[in-house]
C-alpha cells in the first residue's frame, strides 16, 4: 500500500510537471507570436519611414534648387537694375544726378553680391563674410573715377552669416568702402 501511495504521488507529480510544462509552453508561444506580429509591424513602420525619408530628400532638393534658381534671378534682375542706372547716369549731365546714380548701383551691387554667391557656393543658408567683403573691396577698386589710393587689407575670421544679416552688413560695408 506504501508502495501504491508512492507510486500515485508519482503520477500526481507527474501530472503537475507535465501540466506546468504545457502551461509553460502555451505561454512561450502567445510571446513568440505576439513578438512576431510586432517585429513584422516594425519593420513595415521602418520600410514606410525609409519611403518617407526618400520622398523628403527628394522634395528638400527640389527646394534647393528652386531656392537657387531664386537667387540666380535676383541677381540677374539686379544686374540689370545696376545696368539701368548705369545707362541712366551715363546720360544725365547733371553731375549730381550721375553720382547718386552711380552710388544706387554700387549699393544694388552689395545686394546682388548676396545673391550671386549664395548661388555660387551653393550654400543656401549662409555667405563665407572673408569672401563677401573681398568681393565688394574687388568691386570698389574697378570702380572708374574713383582713387584707389588706399590699401585694403582682410583679416576676418572664417565665419558665415545668412542673408538677412549679410545684405544690411553688405550695404554698410559698401558705404565704408566707397567712401
Amino acid at each position: 500500500q506504501a508502495k501504491l501511495i508512492f507510486i500515485s504521488a508519482q503520477r500526481i507529480m507527474l501530472w503537475i510537471i507535465v501540466t506546468i510544462l504545457i502551461v509553460f509552453t502555451s505561454i512561450l508561444i502567445v510571446m513568440y507570436s505576439r513578438l512576431r506580429t510586432y517585429h513584422k509591424k516594425i519593420i513595415i513602420q521602418s520600410e514606410q519611414i525609409s519611403e518617407n525619408n526618400i520622398l523628403l530628400k527628394e522634395s528638400l532638393d527640389k527646394q534647393e534648387i528652386l531656392l537657387g534658381e531664386i537667387h540666380h534671378r535676383v541677381k540677374n534682375n539686379l544686374q540689370i537694375l545696376i545696368s539701368l542706372f548705369e545707362m541712366q547716369a551715363e546720360e544725365t549731365e547733371n553731375e549730381e544726378t550721375q553720382n547718386i546714380l552711380k552710388e544706387m548701383t554700387y549699393r544694388i551691387f552689395s545686394i546682388s553680391a548676396v545673391h550671386s554667391l549664395m548661388y555660387l557656393d551653393n550654400k543656401l543658408e549662409s555667405i563665407d563674410f572673408s569672401e563677401y567683403v573681398s568681393t565688394l573691396i574687388t568691386h570698389s577698386q574697378k570702380i572708374p573715377g574713383k582713387d584707389n589710393f588706399l590699401k585694403i587689407e582682410l583679416h576676418s575670421p572664417q565665419i558665415r552669416l545668412n542673408m538677412e544679416t549679410m545684405i544690411p552688413l553688405g550695404i554698410i560695408l559698401n558705404e565704408l568702402i566707397t567712401n
